[in-house]
């Protein structure tokens, strides 16, 4: 959705610090959700109380995680602009990962080779409010990112292995100059990978875990004014969006927040931690409001996703229909918008 719809379709938008967050199964004992305090410093659309509890599919109980696709991960210390819908289970967050906006030194959506670019909060607060109301309102410029007026350029002269893969703590060793040192995991100087890129703007995901919001880990091994070690991280960009590292190049940003020329990486594949255990895997069905057409659809699938990989390799069984909705395992939830708080049209639940 675009900025227009969140803010139209939301009943209430915060800005606030999350405070608190816990996780808990439902009542069946069939799936985990999360609660999510935040203390509200301002509203762009809404009233309330200065806190609200906020109601997010997934979670870790019991060392058992549920992930949901598609869905944001809140951490507490953490600042945000979030879109917020009501409903009969409590606040939802509306939007999915596009419904929780990272705030980061007093601005927002600082995607870029540095660290600290964005819109001011209050002017984007401002924005969302003229467009909660229908107005057609012009997104605020961004600010650039402080630079120190003096210090030295980082320069890369080499990174070994040049082919890695993500998430898979896989590390490389950055050689060069200019460095500088890290105080800290608040500091400027970070690992920068290529997430997306639309051919003029590149979306990073950091080696440090910023920004924290998503209360991913850091990936950062060592660092000196020559030499870094760094694990090729799968996490969260700035704009909150979940995903790996990339193919196409990585840079160093040194504590000044000056960043050195990127140097051309490449990524084999990025693993978010998730899979299964044994393999062949059996999966069912419920039928309920499918046509036999669309059964069939999904059955052929498996079966042709087996037909094209040996024997030894990851497989599905299919092992019959099912009433369930919500199963004790992995599950794609499809259906109409109404089925769903945030307007999708499926969701995936990986245990």
């Amino acid at each position: 959705m675009d900025d227009a719809a969140l803010a139209t379709g939301a009943d209430e938008i915060v800005r606030g610090e999350i405070t608190d967050v816990s996780s808990q199964w439902n009542a069946g004992h069939t799936q985990i959700t999360t609660t999510a305090r935040v203390a509200v410093t301002g509203r762009a659309k809404g009233h309330g109380a200065e806190t609200l509890d906020l109601t997010l599919p997934g979670g870790t109980v019991d060392r058992v995680t549920q992930w949901v696709e598609d869905e944001s991960s809140l951490a507490t210390g953490t600042e945000a602009f979030v879109f917020v819908k009501h409903g009969p289970k409590g606040n939802r967050v509306y939007g999915g990962q596009q419904g929780v906006v990272p705030v980061e030194q007093g601005r927002v959506r600082g995607n870029g080779k540095t660290k600290g670019a964005g819109v001011p909060t209050d002017a984007y607060g401002q924005y969302l409010g003229a467009l909660a109301t229908g107005s057609a309102a012009t997104p605020p410029a961004p600010e650039p990112a402080p630079r120190a007026a003096t210090g030295a350029t980082p320069v890369i002269t080499g990174v070994s292995p040049a082919i890695a893969s993500a998430g898979t703590g896989t590390a490389i060793t950055i050689t060069g100059t200019g460095f500088g040192t890290r105080q800290s995991r608040d500091s400027y100087a970070d690992v920068g990978f290529v997430y997306r890129y639309d051919g003029s703007t590149v979306t990073p995901i950091w080696a440090s875990g910023y920004p924290t919001i998503a209360g991913h880990i850091n990936n950062i091994v060592s660092w000196s004014d020559t030499e870094i070690v760094v694990q090729v991280p799968a996490g969260y960009t700035p704009d909150g969006y979940g995903g790996s590292a990339s193919s196409g190049y990585l840079w160093v940003l040194n504590a000044e927040n000056t960043t050195s020329t990127p140097h051309p990486f490449t990524v084999t594949f990025g693993y978010g931690g998730a899979r299964w255990p044994q393999s062949p895997v059996p999966h069912y069905i419920n039928p309920n409001g499918m046509s036999p057409e669309l059964v069939a659809a999904i059955r052929n699938a498996s079966e042709l996703w087996n037909s094209a990989v040996p024997d030894t390799a990851f497989r599905y069984e299919y092992a019959g229909s099912t009433t369930s909705t919500f199963i004790d395992g992995n599950l794609i939830r499809m259906g109409c918008p109404a089925d769903f708080p945030s307007g999708e049209l499926g969701t995936a639940y990986v245990n």
